[in-house]
């Protein structure tokens, strides 16, 4: 029996030299995990689709449009945006739904900037339903590719005066809601289109100001849009992290 408490009391004093000596585990909060929580990024690659407003048309060449502008700015801060310019002239969504994957691919972005003027796809009378379908495809196509999404309603122009004043409001309205309608809490819009409206309501200017014509804005236009989505973006906390992952 001796010989028993002996043998029970040195191997009670190892497993207790082991525990003293053992290298501490990081602790996880309560109720997270290394897979439910967004990290930081000091880089973030994003990446733009839209139309020749987004490519930066009739902007100072060396500025490259109002969504360069904004994430130029951004840049001042802790975060460099690194940003590619994917947009293309006189393109729709119906565009890239077929490209898209390829794109993402390609520039592997942190942030996709969704942002279409939509002119064109009312001169050329493409439904409301099919334009809210490729849009909400895209935003699937690079949340499959674990980037976030931000939808940006593009700057008025002259046409958002005249030629389509009772259209383009509605329907990028029926766009915001079809991307909402994902409830996904990677997907953000910035409705710079009304902000842009209430604006020059607001300080009593008219749209010639900031029009190099009807379909699209001067450089004085594109550095309005910029300053205000630069200020709706600067205090988002989301902008610079990685995507929430999907809950369990």
């Amino acid at each position: 029996m001796r010989k028993l408490h002996l043998a029970i009391a040195s191997f009670v004093t190892a497993a207790l030299a082991i525990l003293v000596t053992a290298e501490p585990t990081a602790r996880t909060p309560a109720g997270a995990s290394l897979t439910n929580v967004s990290q930081h990024l000091s880089s973030v690659r994003v990446m733009a689709i839209g139309g020749s407003i987004a490519h930066g048309w009739d902007d100072t060449p060396s500025l490259g449009g109002y969504l360069a502008r904004t994430f130029r700015s951004l840049s001042q801060n802790q975060t460099t945006y690194v940003f590619t310019n994917e947009s293309s002239e006189g393109k729709g969504p119906s565009y890239y739904v077929t490209r898209m994957n390829a794109l993402l691919a390609k520039d592997k972005p942190n942030l996709v900037v969704i942002s279409f003027g939509m002119l064109n796809d009312l001169f050329d009378h493409h439904p409301i339903s099919e334009i809210n379908q490729d849009v909400v495809a895209e935003v699937r196509d690079a949340l499959a590719h674990d980037a976030q999404v931000v939808l940006v309603t593009p700057p008025v122009v002259g046409a958002s005066y005249v030629e389509f004043k009772t259209q383009e409001g509605p329907t990028l309205t029926s766009e915001i809601r079809a991307v909402e309608a994902l409830r996904n809490p990677n997907v953000h819009v910035v409705d710079l289109f009304s902000q842009m409206k209430t604006y020059l309501r607001e300080h009593h200017q008219t749209w010639e100001m900031y029009a190099a014509d009807g379909w699209h804005p001067n450089a004085a236009g594109h550095a309005l849009a910029a300053s205000i989505l630069t200020a709706d973006l600067k205090h988002d906390r989301w902008l610079n992290q990685t995507p929430i992952p999907p809950q369990a």
